[in-house]
């Protein structure tokens, strides 16, 4: 058990490393203010909307430390952002929400430092971001978070979700593949009652839950495998420490 943990806190660490620099895109900002303090000055609000052009089966790569995402199908061929910022004044003009396209893939950071801040606050380089983004249904996707609840509605891409402390939600993902891994979170999986695919549930103290009748279900010290009541289909990977999975 000791050495699990050590693994699961060290991959942690690797997730806040992996913040990372600059920012130049135009911000929307609301001034009101919050009687919660950050270090450098008390809390404001700050929103941010941003639409860019998504590559036909491109992939979202999304990094956030703390604040929801929440990532739903549209009708259209373009990414839309819409986040909620909260952190000093100070923080806010000098840690930027990033948006880059390169080649089949738009990454978004939330917490990128400029050059000054890092050098002198590297240890404080975090802005609550709740998101809203909105991506075509085909959109593949890979998000990387640390505290933060990832919902994820009715996208058909295959997707890779890690959060350290928050939990997951997959609703009608429409046989994509997903690889789905949380810590002390829980992870929900909503399907349709006649879903195909192959489900696979590791995990060190969690337990599974399924609504749906899970065939060939085998059970091993630590593994669950089985299928869904369609039989064999996408493949459905789950991993927590501590957390559980339900299937709805």
């Amino acid at each position: 058990m000791r050495h699990s943990k050590s693994l699961w806190i060290g991959a942690a660490l690797v997730a806040v490393a992996l913040l990372l620099p600059t920012d130049t895109s135009a911000q929307r900002r609301s001034s009101s203010s919050s009687s919660w303090n950050d270090d450098d000055g008390p809390r404001e609000t700050e929103t941010v909307e941003k639409t860019v052009a998504f590559p036909d089966n491109g992939t979202l790569r999304l990094k956030n430390f703390s604040g929801d995402v929440h990532i739903v199908a549209g009708n259209g061929h373009d990414l839309k952002i819409k986040a909620r910022r909260r952190a000093s004044r100070e923080r806010l003009d000098h840690i930027k929400l990033d948006v880059q396209s390169s080649g089949s893939s738009v990454t978004v950071n939330a917490n990128v430092p400029d050059a000054s801040w890092e050098r002198d606050h590297r240890n404080n380089n975090v802005v609550e971001t709740a998101m809203e983004i909105e991506v075509p249904a085909s959109a593949r996707l890979d998000v990387d978070v640390f505290s933060s609840n990832v919902t994820v509605e009715r996208v058909v891409g295959d997707q890779r979700l890690k959060t350290f402390s928050g939990e997951i939600t997959v609703r009608d993902p429409r046989g994509a593949d997903i690889n789905a891994e949380t810590f002390s979170g829980d992870i929900n999986v909503f399907v349709e009652p006649n879903a195909k695919g192959s489900v696979s549930f590791h995990s060190f103290s969690g337990a599974l839950e399924s609504k749906l009748n899970i065939a060939s279900m085998s059970k091993k010290r630590r593994d669950i495998e089985g299928s869904l009541p369609g039989g064999a289909g996408p493949r459905l990977n789950f991993k927590t420490f501590s957390g559980d999975l339900q299937i709805k």
